[in-house]
């Protein structure tokens, strides 16, 4: 297996298609879990950090679920290391959608999202719809 290729894959030389084996891939993501620890907030998502990203975990977790887009709201400890739009507001916007970010492991859905270098005080997450507004929130300091 070439160097530095996932755990579990299959197929490493192809370039568009890749298979896994499915064990090994479940494993890697309990031993993710795992390894993060305690929740670092809880809200309809388990939240969890490990080595600079952010994990939402549920269990179980259906399709409708993980449906409306993510807010991902980063506040950083030094408001230059945020791109000249952001700085007034104080935070870097990095919503997105599930299927982004996604692993799914039988009944259970993680999402791995990367958080910059810079450093951070505050991440306020949850999930919104346009039409329905907000669906859940949570705000927690980072240390």
């Amino acid at each position: 297996m070439p160097h530095g290729a996932p755990r579990g894959l299959l197929t490493p030389e192809n370039r568009r298609v890749f298979l896994y084996d499915r064990a090994v891939y479940d494993r890697d993501i309990d031993l993710i879990l795992a390894a993060a620890g305690e929740p670092v907030a809880r809200a309809a998502f388990d939240l969890y950090l490990y080595q600079n990203h952010l994990l939402y975990h549920k269990e179980p977790c259906r399709r409708a679920d993980t449906a409306d887009t993510f807010l991902l709201h980063l506040t950083a400890a030094d408001r230059s290391d945020l791109p000249p739009s952001r700085r007034q507001l104080g935070f870097a916007n990095r919503d997105f959608h599930f299927a982004d970010f996604s692993l799914r492991t039988g009944e259970s859905c993680v999402a791995m999202t990367p958080l910059p270098d810079y450093p951070l005080t505050v991440i306020r997450t949850g999930q919104y719809n346009p039409m329905q507004d907000e669906l859940w929130q949570v705000e927690f300091p980072v240390r």
